[in-house]
């Protein structure tokens, strides 16, 4: 298999995750947003709290980490660091504080959970690098893409920027 399938595999396996991961790895503890309509909401926050824990560096790492399995051609340890990767990614998704969220962010939020789901189902099922990089044409990252820049910039908005930190990704 040449390289080059694998490393468009890594960037489209992490298109989802790393859009919204600048933003997370980007505030320091220390950091507090500026702006937001709503900065003391349940929703900021969760968020203040996923960033003082080190959310978006921890899932850095181990998307980083699964790359290089990926480009070693080593699937077990791929696999194993695709799927914690999600779980960190789905969880910040899942947590009850996005309940509170409009209508249409409830229904881009949907958007994103069901690819997260579909990506995940894909991996426990691949046997090898080659298998789950045929199967990703079953999802549909150009939909989950525009979701997660939507409730970025619903975020953004509500919870304000932190000092150094990107916008939301443009689709």
């Amino acid at each position: 298999m040449s390289k080059r399938p694998i490393s468009a595999l890594g960037v489209m396996t992490f298109s989802i995750a790393l859009a919204w991961m600048p933003m997370l790895s980007q505030a320091t503890s220390a950091a507090t947003p500026s702006g937001g309509t709503d900065p003391k909401s349940p929703l900021c926050k969760a968020d203040s709290a996923a960033r003082r824990n080190g959310f978006g560096a921890k899932n850095q790492a181990v998307a980083a980490k699964a790359q290089k399995a990926i480009n070693a051609g080593n699937w077990p340890v791929a696999k194993s660091d695709l799927l914690t990767a999600l779980h960190g990614q789905s969880g910040g998704f899942r947590i009850p504080q996005w309940r509170t969220a409009p209508r249409q962010e409830q229904a881009e939020l949907s958007v994103v959970v069901k690819f997260l789901t579909k990506d995940k189902s894909l991996i426990q099922r691949a046997t090898s690098v080659t298998a789950y990089a045929s199967s990703l044409s079953s999802l549909n990252f150009k939909a989950a893409l525009a979701a997660e820049t939507a409730l970025a910039k619903y975020e953004n908005d509500l919870c304000g920027t932190y000092p150094g930190q990107q916008t939301a990704p443009a689709s």
